[in-house]
């Protein structure tokens, strides 16, 4: 197979979301671009492309070094290629930006705009947007709010919608931080609309967050409570991305709503978890938040009285439905917080397996939700079991083995609370089941269970084949692959395993 084969299978893959196939492809386009002393060019591009692979993927540690390796590449070129310097430069900074490094992120994104001359309005507007979500970070809000309108216009112009409506996101951000309330309402109105249109699920629950902002600011907290149940419920059972520091704001968000109502112990119990997140962080600009979250609750607390919503016509039902799920949801998230960072990138990317399978199978909307949710949290009963035995590098003896044969019972019951009434629970407890009735923890079989539990055991075997693991390296994914289909109709229930060879059809 040549090298423009595995460049072009790789970007198949990637756009599928199928990180480790793309991988694959592009590691070998790479390494067969290194072969030949005089492809610097061509092995650049590989590199850049594979770290944008491991960056979406949430690896930016190793998103980080394929960078390095591609700027590696044009420094070798007699002429390096500005383009291809620009896109290396902005990829590094974002991936050091979602990392935490926003200092460092800064200095990357100086030397794209050093290397910037006249090329294509689509750097140039990456660039004016990068350059205002940091200033944004830094509480310079009329700074971005200039550069997301700069950015915007570009946008338009190019009739790029969805990074039109992404920019019009974070203007409305500085918006509602200026106190320009009509305006931001209107912006974040067409956002939502438009992201939902589009199932970008992700940004529109970033929206949603910043309109329960805003309704907080506007005297409003119950429906502020409303759309922060909302903005957790699509990252739960829609996105892909569980972004810890968009939970870190709504937190924030619950802790004003309840200072603002006159519920103590609730705005600090959410203050603690949103301040808990924001300290975390590497970046100084992130960490001031937590210092922000104590003046804003003393403000609100100040001002309950006269910010108080009255709740005379209100279903206090309502109120308390949405205030449950927060409540419940916001638990979970925090036991997963407890699992190690392989186990939760686990658990991620077999999410998003499960959403690419579950589109393929056409599963019924309710059911896919609940498949999502589950594949997200599927693994959330490993927190029981002590952590020398999850990392245990040769065979588990009978007793280990039976305590780790537990963490599917565990895991349902544990997001039961979070999802009352729905079958999450039940997808969870059968994810170590088989079709030929040879799995754990209840040995059932073929019907005995449901097809969004299939969809998630292929899953999550697959993602645990193609990981490195502590007794074992990973396959690759064709090795993987090759595991599947020999496993059809015994480990893996047929249709799923024609699904998931689907997606692998150029």
């Amino acid at each position: 197979m040549d090298r423009e084969t595995h460049r072009s299978r790789g970007m198949t893959f990637f756009n599928r979301r199928l990180f480790p196939a793309a991988q694959e492809e592009w590691a070998r386009w790479l390494e067969m671009a290194e072969q030949q002393p005089d492809n610097a060019q061509e092995a650049a591009a590989a590199a850049n492309v594979l770290g944008c692979c491991f960056s979406e993927n949430g690896r930016y540690n190793e998103a980080l070094d394929y960078f390095s390796a591609a700027s590696r590449h044009i420094r070798k070129l007699a002429e390096p290629d500005p383009a291809l310097s620009l896109k290396v430069a902005l990829n590094k900074s974002a991936a050091l930006y979602m990392k935490g490094e926003a200092d460092m992120a800064l200095e990357e994104l100086e030397i794209a705009e050093s290397i910037w001359g006249r090329g294509e309005d689509a750097l140039r507007a990456r660039i004016l947007l990068l350059r205002g979500a940091y200033a944004l970070d830094r509480a310079l809000y009329r700074e971005a709010l200039t550069l997301h309108s700069e950015a915007l216009t570009i946008y338009q112009g190019m009739e790029d919608e969805a990074a039109a409506f992404v920019t019009r996101l974070n203007r409305s951000i500085s918006l509602v931080k200026l106190g320009e309330f009509v305006e931001a309402e209107e912006e974040l109105a067409t956002c939502i609309a438009a992201f939902s249109e589009a199932q970008d699920f992700h940004h529109e629950a970033y929206a949603l967050t910043e309109l329960a902002h805003l309704k907080y600011l506007q005297g409003k907290p119950y429906r502020a409570l409303d759309l922060c149940a909302k903005s957790i419920e699509i990252m739960l059972t829609e996105s892909c991305i569980l972004d810890r520091l968009e939970i870190a704001n709504v937190c924030r968000i619950l802790c004003l709503v309840f200072s603002s109502t006159g519920d103590k112990t609730r705005a600090e119990h959410y203050k603690s978890k949103a301040v808990e997140i924001y300290q975390s962080q590497k970046s100084p600009y992130l960490r001031e938040r937590a210092d922000l979250c104590n003046e804003e609750q003393a403000v609100a607390m100040q001002e309950a009285d006269k910010r108080r919503e009255g709740t005379e016509g209100r279903d206090f039902f309502q109120i308390e439905l949405s205030l449950n799920y927060c409540e419940g949801a916001l638990r979970i998230m925090e036991l997963t917080e407890k699992m190690d960072s392989y186990t939760q990138g686990h658990c991620n990317r077999v999410m998003q397996y499960c959403t690419m399978l579950a589109d393929l199978l056409e599963l019924e909307q309710q059911a896919r939700r609940e498949l999502v949710f589950a594949a997200r949290f599927h693994d959330i009963g490993q927190v029981a079991v002590p952590k020398r035995v999850l990392t245990k590098p040769g065979p588990l003896d009978p007793g280990e083995w039976e305590v780790v044969q537990q963490h599917p019972e565990l895991g349902a019951e544990l997001i039961r609370f979070a999802m009352p009434g729905s079958r999450a629970p039940d997808i969870v407890r059968a994810h170590h089941e088989r079709f030929d009735g040879e799995g754990y923890p209840n040995k059932l079989s073929s019907e005995m269970i449901s097809l969004p539990a299939h969809v998630l055991i292929l899953a999550d075997s697959y993602d645990a084949m193609t990981s490195d693991r502590f007794h074992r390296p990973a396959m690759s994914h064709s090795e993987a692959c090759a595991v599947i289909a020999s496993q059809k109709g015994k480990h893996f229930h047929p249709a799923v395993v024609d699904a998931f060879h689907s997606l692998q059809q150029i």
